[in-house]
C-alpha cells in the first residue's frame, strides 16, 4: 500500500510530540483526514508515540465507525468519538491534535484557565482558544459530541480538568497550534510560581501581536515538518522516513521507549565483572621489637 504525504507528516508530529515530552506514551491521539473527505487517519491502540510509522496508522472510515468501535483493540474508543465527531462538524479541523502536555494540563485545571497577554507566544492566542468547560468524564459519545460544538472557529481549544486539543489544516499547522500554545502556557504557569505580579499588555497590543502571528509571511508552521529545510538526514528528515521499517536512529533512541512485554524479551543483564584481586602484603619474619623496661621508682627519702 502507498504511504501518502499525509501519513509521513502525521507518523512525524507522534514522534516530535514524544522528544519535547509532550505525550503521555501510548495514550492521547492525533488524526488527519483524507483529501475531500472526513475519513482519517489516527493512531490505533497501544502504539507509543516515538514508535508510530506511517504505514502503523489506521484509517477510520466515517460510514463504518460503529463497526471499528467494536474493536477497541484497533483504535482507542475515546479516539475514535472525539475526532470522528468534529472532523464531521469542524470543517476548518483537517488535522486534530490531542494531548494531556504538562503545561496546559496544569492550565486547564485552573479555576480561571484564561492565557493573559504577558509574551509574545501568549499573546498569539489571545481571545482565540475556546474552552470546554463542562467536563463530564472521558470522551466517549456523549462527551465528544460537546466538544465538537464547543470548538467554534478556533483553532485551539482547553478541555478543561483534561488537556488541550489544536486543530488545523495540515498536520503542520495543527503541529505549529499545539507546539506554541504550551509554550505558552509554560511561560504563564513558570511567571506564577514567582508569585510575582505580572505585566500584562494593552488589549489593543495583544490583539495587534495576534494579528501579526496570523499574517506572518514566512509560513514558520510548515517548517516543521519540512525535510528540504532541514536536510533529508536530520531529525525532520528521519522522522519523514518513519513509514519504512528502519531501525531508529541513534538521535531517536535517545527517546524513552516502551517498558518490555515480557521478562523474555529483556536482553540477557552482561556477567558481573569479577573483583578485583587485592595482592597481599608479604609477611615479615623480622621479630617485634620488646616492650620498653619502665624506669625504677626513685627512692624515697
Amino acid at each position: 500500500m502507498e504511504i501518502s504525504e499525509l501519513q509521513k507528516d502525521l507518523a512525524a508530529a507522534f514522534r516530535w510530540t514524544a522528544k519535547l515530552n509532550m505525550h503521555e506514551g501510548i495514550a492521547n491521539h492525533f488524526s488527519v483526514c483524507k483529501p475531500n473527505s472526513n475519513d482519517f487517519y489516527v493512531n490505533g491502540s497501544g502504539m507509543h508515540f516515538s514508535t508510530i510509522r506511517a504505514s502503523d496508522l489506521v484509517l477510520v472510515e466515517q460510514n463504518k465507525i460503529e463497526e471499528i468501535k467494536k474493536n477497541p483493540d484497533l483504535v482507542d474508543p475515546t479516539a475514535i468519538n472525539i475526532h470522528g465527531a468534529i472532523h464531521k462538524k469542524v470543517p476548518h479541523a483537517r488535522c486534530i491534535l490531542h494531548v494531556h502536555s504538562k503545561y496546559a494540563t496544569a492550565l486547564s485545571v485552573l479555576k480561571n484557565p484564561e492565557l493573559p497577554p504577558i509574551d509574545q507566544n501568549t499573546m498569539r492566542f489571545y481571545k482565540r482558544v475556546a474552552v470546554y468547560d463542562d467536563f463530564g468524564g472521558l470522551g466517549f459519545e456523549e462527551e465528544s459530541n460537546k466538544m465538537a460544538n464547543s470548538i467554534g472557529n478556533n483553532r485551539s481549544m482547553l478541555l478543561a480538568n483534561h488537556g488541550i486539543l489544536t486543530t488545523g489544516q495540515t498536520v503542520a499547522e495543527a503541529f505549529d497550534e499545539l507546539y506554541y500554545f504550551e509554550k505558552a502556557c509554560e511561560t504563564y504557569i513558570t511567571a506564577l510560581s514567582t508569585q510575582k505580579e505580572l505585566k500584562i499588555v494593552t488589549p489593543d497590543v495583544a490583539e495587534k501581536t495576534a494579528q501579526d502571528w496570523e499574517n506572518y509571511p514566512t509560513g514558520l508552521g510548515e517548517l516543521h515538518l519540512n525535510p528540504r529545510v532541514h536536510g533529508v538526514n536530520s531529525a525532520v528528515g528521519h522522522l519523514r522516513r518513519s513509514d519504512l521499517n528502519f531501525p531508529m536512529s541513534e538521535e531517536d533512541q535517545q527517546t524513552p521507549q516502551p517498558p518490555k512485554k515480557d521478562a523474555e524479551d529483556a536482553p540477557e543483564a552482561p556477567a558481573p565483572a569479577p573483583a578485583p584481586t587485592i595482592p597481599l602484603k608479604p609477611a615479615s619474619n623480622a621479630p617485634r621489637p620488646a616492650a620498653p623496661t619502665p624506669a625504677a621508682p626513685a627512692p624515697s627519702s
